[in-house]
């Protein structure tokens, strides 16, 4: 294939074609000139490459690099004030490598780097990755003078070589780049044995390891944001799969997604646009029979500095440390965690429960988010089930399913695990489970089933009274109450013929009104106005808001996002809705973000395989908690959304 340089404005329009390959000089690799009126390129000929500049209108094609024998000019890298270019030349017969410089009219050629710089005999001599310094003064490279690859820095006539770096290992620091204040290098480097991005002062102080990948993943080709602020950078789970732009900051902080691939397209090379509003980058498919398989793509990232959550480019398996996640749960054999985790009001425990196979029970637990201080609330009685765990609006007793005898039955215990009390006696059928507070603590919603469907009740605790507030018939099922925050109406769904709908019904069981007729997982906005749920459209679920009335539906996630969304979760201050996610190409269930007005969506797990669900966002809005398949068996994990960027804080503290 013949490559050919075209410019296009940033919206995709006006495209012009620069150079043309049939004139025997096909280019690659394009590096725009300081000003923009040049670029420079690669073009490679006969298996040898060589520097050329041209005009914007494809005039004055030029090569600048001109070395005698079978040799190859790569890299080309434009000074600050556009008057020289420094690139790497590699001569084949000697098998070494050096940095020059040239005029852009190919004048002036300069050999910068020399053998007598070499300080190990026993390795050829190699420089690469040549960079400018901000101010012009400097040009940054690797190279191998003391049998080990460092970075060093040089005056480009070839003066004041510095070594910046001190390294001892076989790794190679490549993709070097200056910061804008030329304080610091980033670049890339193997010396954990997979590559990583790093940053290190100009005079080799203060080395910081800024990724932490495993196995065969990486991180390469680091790109400063003008302000200083971001690098961006290429990342794979491996080597041979498909790549995303990611942003982070120099120390390493909060990593954040720009593109999502989902196993069908790559995205690499990131190029911020000189107001740090924009990359661009190259992206790719792995379908080679689909259109327009390869691409630039710009991506609007001015949202990232106010700190939307992003995604973790690693395996679910490797988050902990890198993207704030932390395992509550570690369930082994036939144990696995049952449904309903819950956070107490003040957000500093969750409950939940946890069945042991071989005893044949299910127990209560409460944890601290960080793991620590796991207490059984619930006592151990073979064939005795706790489940569905929610905290009192004070935070004093929990609600739960119980099954002590012949069906479920709603119990109240205090956290500690004293005071255990039933609530309802109800007979036959399936019991009731899945309680839910009042907002004023004196009520508990729950459901129950007889004879195949199953209803929504209201248990009065200081009156002793129980009200049964759906009556459905036959085959049809009534479920998933969820209090309004004024606690006078209470959301639900109904599955009637197979079909899931979405309905409000006051707290006494009149005046009912249908909200969708195709959605489930009702939750209240945080003030009221609002119920969010799952809804579908062509055999896809996405989540949609609307008034309680059912008027003014608007689907938050866009069509070509996902293959489905569901089960959404409102941040306590309303801002954000959390939900779970199924990608185009894989099987996994995942956690995204998106804004309450459809903005900023945003994925913050990534795997293809396990499933993610049950998420429960912490009252002080900073943590999620959630279910996950990770090992086979469901645990409790929680995300920390604020450290991502995330900002949920409540109006109100219960």
């Amino acid at each position: 294939m013949d490559n050919n340089i075209w410019v296009v404005n940033a919206d995709g329009s006006e495209s012009t074609q620069v150079t043309y390959a049939d004139s025997g000089v096909p280019a690659d690799i394009p590096h725009w000139s300081p000003d923009g009126s040049k670029i420079a390129f690669i073009s490679v000929v006969a298996g040898y490459s060589n520097i050329y500049v041209v005009n914007l209108d494809g005039s004055e094609l030029t090569q600048i690099s001109h070395i005698p024998g079978e040799n190859s000019a790569w890299d080309p890298e434009w000074s600050p004030d556009g008057t020289r270019i420094a690139f790497r030349v590699d001569f084949g017969e000697e098998q070494t490598n050096h940095v020059y410089v040239a005029n852009p009219d190919g004048s002036e050629l300069t050999q910068v780097t020399q053998d007598a710089h070499q300080r190990d005999t026993n390795r050829n001599h190699r420089a690469w990755d040549p960079e400018w310094s901000p101010d012009g003064r400097w040009i940054a490279f690797s190279a191998a003078y003391d049998g080990a690859y460092n970075i060093y820095a040089i005056k480009p006539d070839g003066a004041e070589l510095t070594q910046i770096t001190r390294t001892e290992g076989d790794d190679n620091p490549m993709g070097l780049e200056w910061s804008p204040d030329g304080t610091k290098v980033a670049f890339t480097s193997d010396s954990d044995g997979s590559d990583d991005i790093y940053v290190v002062n100009t005079d080799g102080t203060g080395l910081t390891q800024v990724t932490h990948t495993e196995g065969n993943a990486d991180a390469r080709g680091p790109r400063w944001s003008p302000d200083g602020t971001m690098i961006a950078f290429t990342h794979s789970n491996d080597w041979s799969a498909a790549s995303d732009i990611l942003v982070v900051k120099p120390d390493g902080s909060e990593p954040q997604f720009v593109t999502h691939s989902d196993g069908a397209k790559s995205a690499m090379l990131p190029s911020w646009s000189p107001d740090g509003t924009k990359i661009a980058f190259d992206s790719y498919s792995f379908e080679p029979h689909t259109d327009n398989n390869e691409g630039i793509v710009v991506a609007d990232v001015q949202s990232l500095r106010v700190g939307p959550v992003a995604g973790n480019p690693a395996p679910f398996a490797a988050l902990s440390e890198t993207f704030n996640i932390t395992q509550i749960t570690h369930t082994d054999g036939d144990d696995y965690i049952g449904e309903g985790i819950a956070w107490s009001p003040d957000s500093s425990w969750i409950a939940f429960s946890r069945t042991t196979e071989f005893e044949g029970e299910t127990a209560m637990y409460i944890a601290k988010p960080d793991g620590s201080e796991q207490k059984q609330v619930t006592p151990d009685e073979r064939h005795h089930s706790a489940s569905h765990p929610h905290w009192s609006p004070d935070g004093t007793k929990i609600a739960f399913s119980y099954y002590a005898a012949a069906a479920r039955q709603i119990y109240v215990v205090n956290p500690d695990g004293s005071e255990l009390t039933q609530v309802t006696r109800l007979e036959g059928g399936y019991g009731a489970d899945d309680p839910r507070w009042a907002p004023d603590g004196t009520r508990i919603t729950f459901r129950s089933g007889n004879d195949g469907n199953s209803d929504i009740y209201v248990v009065d605790l200081l009156r002793a009274r129980l009200m049964q507030i759906t009556h459905a018939e036959g085959d049809n099922h009534a479920w998933n109450p969820r209090w309004a925050p004024d606690g006078t109406k209470i959301a639900f769904d109904f599955n009637y013929e197979g079909t899931d709908h979405v309905y409000v019904v006051g707290d006494d069981g009149y005046r009912l009104r249908l909200v969708n007729p195709h959605a489930r997982f009702p939750e209240w906005s945080p003030d009221g106005t609002k119920v969010i749920f799952t809804c579908a459209s062509n055999d896809t679920f996405h989540i949609c808001i609307a008034n309680p009335d059912g008027s003014e539906l608007t689907q938050l996630t866009p069509n070509e996002s996902f293959r489905s969304s569901s089960n959404p979760e409102w941040a306590p201050d309303g801002s954000w809705v959390a939900f779970t996610t199924r990608s185009s190409s894989g099987d996994g269930l995942n956690i995204s973000v998106v804004k309450s007005d459809g903005s900023e969506l945003r994925q913050i797990t990534r795997t293809e395989s396990h499933h993610i669900f049950e998420l429960v966002w912490s009252p002080d809005g900073s943590m999620i908690a959630f279910r996950s398949t990770k090992d086979g068996t469901p645990d409790v994990y929680v995300v920390n959304v604020e450290a991502l960027g995330v900002s949920a804080t409540p109006v109100s503290t219960p």
